[in-house]
């Protein structure tokens, strides 16, 4: 095992005595453990916004939150247009995709 420090520094960290059949390990929050097995996997998030005010060019563009998928790959043209519809998204309406990464554990 090892921590983080908050200077990105990984020091080792002797488990012998961690009773790990009790479930999980408590630590402080200023302090991450992990297990060699920790990885950081890249995930996609396509965060779907709604114009409310669309129909009404008096008004500037105000956007609400309507949904976040979560993608493992980057989102095609075609992912996003699925996504824009499958919740209720039309013309003006916003999509972004922001690049993300996901604290995981190796798959055994």
């Amino acid at each position: 095992m090892y921590v983080v420090t908050s200077r990105g520094q990984k020091l080792p960290v002797d488990d012998s005595s961690v009773d790990y059949e009790n479930g999980w390990v408590p630590f402080q929050q200023t302090v991450g453990l992990y297990t060699d097995d920790t990885i950081l996997k890249e995930v996609w998030i396509l965060t779907l916004q709604r114009d409310i005010h669309k129909l009404d060019s008096f008004h500037p563009m105000e956007l609400e939150f309507v949904a976040d998928v979560k993608f493992t790959h980057e989102p095609t043209q075609e992912d996003i247009l699925y996504a824009m519809s499958a919740n209720g998204l039309s013309r003006y309406d916003i999509a972004t995709v922001q690049k993300g990464l996901m604290l995981d554990m190796e798959d055994d």
